[in-house]
């Protein structure tokens, strides 16, 4: 959600000053109620929402994806105390991992940031059963993105980026302070817990009928293991659990996201896919052809 420049400096410039002042931070929590960085694809429909000047439709003015010198400040903002951070994030219906490196032109460290979004516990949606499901990267898959960025004025450019090739007068003249990379964290095959091979108890007695003829499983395809392991997000109601791993041969960590959903293809049985990424500077992935 965007922030009015008093809860910018109140809610995140301030408490990132006097916290550092304090001691040293090797890694830091922000709380965004939407996310930082979306799909592809929501990216699109929101541009198109604010040249139609409908600000208010699918939460295009809590973007801060479309509104690049808020989304430079903030990241500016970040990194100028902090190295390594974790967003987590939700509201948006759908879970997944992504993960940003800031690379600097003047002579300062490289800063990582990975955003952790989970959501939601009640909220699936025709669509973000599409998005969970391996037509979306067939068809449309996240590619890796990559922004110059300048720090006074605060502003970002995205390479290849069709509103920036329709908008030349948005680039700066000077040569960029920084660059920054975005990657989407692929999805892992999802595997059983222990605890949760038959929760027929949490099955509502509807389904519970259905389950008992898994049978009839083949005829609904689109409900089978292949169509449903999704590499870039869970688009099923969900839960997360996060855990780190701190590196045994240096100070950076690993995060770990799990997020937990009902099979499809195993009605009774609750699985969960994991989203992995180290936290220290590492060569970003080339793009995809």
């Amino acid at each position: 959600m965007l922030l009015c420049p008093t809860a910018f400096e109140q809610q995140l410039r301030l408490p990132l000053q006097q916290s550092a002042a304090e001691t040293q931070i090797q890694l830091t929590f922000a709380i965004a109620p939407t996310n930082v960085f979306h799909l592809q694809e929501i990216d699109w429909i929101h541009h198109w929402q604010l040249r139609r000047n409908n600000v208010f439709a699918t939460d295009v003015g809590d973007a801060w994806n479309i509104n690049l010198a808020a989304l430079a400040q903030l990241l500016i903002t970040l990194f100028e105390q902090r190295r390594q951070v974790v967003v987590l994030s939700g509201d948006i219906h759908y879970s997944s991992m992504v993960r940003l490196t800031r690379k600097s032109n003047l002579g300062e460290s490289n800063s990582v940031l990975a955003q952790l979004t989970c959501s939601a516990l009640k909220n699936e949606e025709t669509l973000t059963r599409i998005v969970h499901t391996r037509l979306k990267d067939w068809l449309l898959p996240e590619r890796v993105r990559h922004w110059h960025g300048w720090s006074n004025p605060p502003n970002m450019v995205e390479l290849s980026a069709p509103q920036s090739r329709r908008n030349p007068e948005s680039h700066p003249s000077s040569p960029p302070d920084w660059n920054c990379t975005l990657e989407w964290i692929p999805r892992q095959n999802a595997r059983t817990p222990s605890f949760a091979k038959d929760v027929t108890w949490l099955i509502s007695p509807r389904k519970q009928v259905n389950s008992k003829h898994q049978w009839l499983q083949f005829l609904c395809f689109w409900r089978s293991r292949l169509i449903q392991e999704g590499r870039e997000a869970i688009g099923r109601n969900n839960l997360a659990l996060v855990q780190f791993q701190l590196a045994e041969t240096s100070h950076s960590y690993t995060v770990i996201q799990d997020i937990y959903w009902f099979s499809t293809w195993h009605p009774t049985q609750i699985v969960y896919s994991r989203f992995e990424s180290h936290l220290a500077d590492r060569p970003s992935l080339p793009d995809k052809a």
